[in-house]
């Protein structure tokens, strides 16, 4: 299985391949770039997964523990309501 890792080193390569193009106007380079933007969507959709996955089992109750840890989510530190 691929890692993040894996496809942000495809989204460099693409980034080299179309800067050593010496035509920047050729389709191949536009073609590279997007290919590249792929490469990095790819990486970190991956890098979220694993995160959620590590939250999750970070979260899980210890083996004999009857109520799972709880956690603070989607709460922001943005200026406080009065």
């Amino acid at each position: 299985m691929e890692t993040a890792d894996y496809f942000r080193e495809k989204a460099a390569q693409c980034r080299r391949l179309a800067a050593g193009i010496g035509n920047q106007r050729d389709p191949i380079v536009a073609n590279l770039l997007a290919l590249a933007v792929e490469f990095e969507a790819r990486a970190v959709a991956l890098a979220a997964e694993q995160a959620a996955e590590t939250q999750i089992e970070l979260s899980a109750p210890d083996e004999g523990s009857e109520t799972p840890v709880k956690k603070r989510r989607g709460r922001g530190r943005g200026p406080s309501r009065r």
